[in-house]
């Protein structure tokens, strides 16, 4: 099946929420069905995301003041330019202007001139979102005529375990129903071949031999299992970083590989920031610089997401997260 969206035109309006990193690979899937896409940004997504990254993406500037000097009524011809307008994320600020009439920037002020169809994505705190404040807007648009895309709740299961090999046993179980193996976290490579029950006490000053033994390799014991299924696995490194991320790639068989520096100032471990390269199965590397941790996961997610679009599955994804 071919591109659906050839010659037509859309606005994607981005405004500020920590899900502004996904509207980026929202614009890459608009123009991939033959859309042209401009982009409208609230001042707060601006901090989110830098609007060059949509210009370069698009091919056309980016539109983010309503007194822009030197530029048409962007206000006025946008909307009546456009076959429909998408604005995701939404925010419950935005929500709220849109359904009060509310026009004080340029993505608010375009709404109200506006007569294409409109598609709101809200995303925000579980609880902003249930708040009736909230509701009441998105009925209010919804009564309107507008689109909005409810937010998808997702199901969490903690399950608590001592060992890797409990780890392994948990998630070859969960294996199945799955669609995404996502390996965010390292356990222990080796383990003492003779744990004791008790606190070892000091004798005599003397050195006591530990002696390890391996631990199953879980992410390759899944992927040995696996069927369909998208594994993402994770590669913090000290020297050599793509060429041990690729190793650790093909040696596991994964699809995706997140390699980071773990020596970079100012990113990695005890740090809220975080830089990574992206590395799939075909060698395409997406470098994703310095960023919130929770946006570089948002931006994993994303690309994950894209590979799994890339397959045609059918089926529901479902996401299992767990160690190395």
């Amino acid at each position: 099946m071919g591109p659906t969206l050839i010659g037509k035109r859309i606005v994607l309006g981005v405004t500020g929420s920590i899900a502004a990193y996904k509207a980026v690979a929202l614009l890459r899937s608009l123009i991939r069905e033959g859309a042209v896409v401009q982009v409208v940004m609230t001042h707060s997504a601006t901090k989110f995301v830098t609007p060059l990254t949509f210009e370069v993406l698009s091919g056309h500037p980016v539109s983010t003041d309503l007194f822009e000097a030197h530029q048409e009524m962007k206000h006025l011809s946008l909307p009546a330019q456009a076959d429909a307008i998408i604005i995701a994320p939404a925010t419950a600020n935005c929500l709220a202007k849109a359904a009060l009439g509310l026009g004080d920037d340029l993505l608010s002020t375009m709404l109200l001139t506006s007569q294409c169809p409109l598609i709101m994505a809200p995303a925000m705190d579980g609880g902003m979102w249930t708040h009736p404040s909230v509701q009441e807007h998105v009925n209010t648009l919804c009564a309107r005529g507008t689109a909005v895309v409810t937010p998808e709740l997702g199901r969490i299961e903690v399950v608590a375990v001592a060992t890797a090999e409990e780890m392994l046993q948990v998630l070859s179980m969960r294996l199945a129903w799955s669609t995404t193996v996502i390996m965010a976290a390292a356990v222990a490579d080796f383990r003492p071949i003779h744990p004791a029950s008790q606190k070892i006490k000091k004798q005599d000053q003397r050195a006591e031999t530990l002696n390890l033994e391996r631990t199953t390799d879980i992410l390759a014991s899944l992927s040995a299992q696996r069927t369909t299924q998208l594994l993402v696995g994770f590669a913090a490194e000290t020297s050599d970083l793509i060429a041990h991320a690729q190793a650790k790639l093909t040696a596991k068989g994964l699809d995706l590989i997140v390699a980071n520096d773990v020596t970079r100032e100012g990113s990695g471990f005890g740090s809220d920031q975080n830089a990574a390269t992206l590395i799939d199965r075909q060698g395409i590397m997406t470098e994703l610089p310095l960023m919130p941790k929770r946006a570089l996961a948002d931006a994993i997610l994303s690309r994950a997401y894209e590979l799994i679009r890339a397959r045609q599955s059918n089926q529901t994804p479902t996401t299992v997260m767990g160690g190395r």
